[in-house]
């Protein structure tokens, strides 16, 4: 059972008033009475609720987070988020819309009508650009996270994707020998930008492309991964590179299973897989940094809210490369 002001009051001996004066740091009340109340809360190790001390003061200070999944990226980004805000006195909901649009727009349906303080939106590389009317119409403070067309005209934060692939088209280049691309399927809109972000960037570059073997896969799975190095992988490569990290589960248990893992030279991957247990065989990433991300984000968004009528910002974020 958790710990509410109720007990904290019964166990210090004083009204519920008295307690909420004494988290809401009010100067009414007796120094002796206030170091008891101090005392019980850290005996009971109550931690005050963000809304109940905003609804007992008359503040708004409540922000919606949406998020397109819930996969490694993004629970980093919800942690990153919940560590800067929490502690400004910032009660956050977060709301994953699994990619489904009517799911989308059920939950920004209750935003508007829950007259929340503000916004944080992850672009759903899917096609939540199509979401920049329903979000400009909600008329609360918002900042969009992630890289993709449209919401030109509000305050954004996002790490280019077309940096991230110069930066993985630029270790190809300087790598001396036969590559191995997993690239993305070319089903969904963002993931054809990505395979033409990449090959511009190649060229850029001035990689040789016929040292390149490109295998584009079906779906983004480790188990595609895992195919497609079924198919592609010759022992000659010495360099594989993934344009997703969910391929890259895929390639490293492919390596193991066949006693690759130390006569592979190099393994670079766009995403974070800080997670993965692989991390430690010395695969390389390129991915947004998450963290600065996050408090990129926390701050554009206070800001806002102080200046609501100012220009908008965009804000870019380099690509950390591990």
């Amino acid at each position: 059972m958790s710990v509410t002001i109720n007990h904290i009051a019964i166990a210090a001996k004083v009204s519920k008033s008295v307690v909420s004066k004494v988290i809401n740091e009010r100067p009414d009340v007796a120094p002796e009475t206030r170091e008891a109340v101090l005392k019980v809360i850290k005996d009971l190790g109550y931690v005050p609720s963000n809304k109940a001390r905003n609804l007992s003061l008359g503040i708004n200070k409540d922000i919606a987070v949406v998020l397109p999944s819930d996969n490694s990226v993004y629970r980093n980004l919800l942690f990153s988020l919940y560590r800067i805000l929490s502690p400004k006195g910032y009660d956050l909901s977060f709301h994953i819309t699994d990619h489904d649009g009517d799911r989308e727009t059920e939950i920004l349906r209750s935003i508007r009508a829950n007259r929340l303080m503000g916004l944080i939106y992850f672009i759903d590389p899917d096609g939540g650009h199509y979401r920049e009317k329903v979000i400009a119409g909600l008329n609360i403070p918002s900042v969009i996270l992630g890289d993709g067309p449209g919401f030109s005209g509000m305050d954004r934060v996002l790490c280019p994707e077309s940096e991230m692939t110069q930066a993985m088209a630029e270790i190809i280049a300087a790598h001396r020998g036969r590559t191995l691309f997993l690239s993305m399927p070319e089903s969904k809109e963002y993931q054809r930008r990505r395979n033409d972000l990449v090959k511009l960037s190649l060229g850029k570059a001035g990689c040789p492309l016929k040292d390149i073997t490109f295998c584009p896969g079906s779906q983004v799975s480790d188990e595609e991964g895992y195919a497609l190095m079924e198919k592609f992988y010759d022992p000659r490569h010495t360099l594989i590179c993934s344009l997703s990290n969910v391929y890259t589960k895929g390639v490293f248990r492919f390596l193991r299973d066949r006693g690759q893992l130390e006569r592979t030279a190099k393994v670079i991957t766009l995403g974070d897989v800080s997670d993965f247990e692989h991390q430690i065989l010395g695969c390389r990433s390129i991915s947004m940094p998450v963290d600065v991300l996050a408090e990129e984000a926390a701050k554009a968004l206070i800001d806002r809210t102080e200046k609501p009528k100012g220009q908008p910002k965009v804000i870019q974020i380099p690509p950390r490369i591990l």
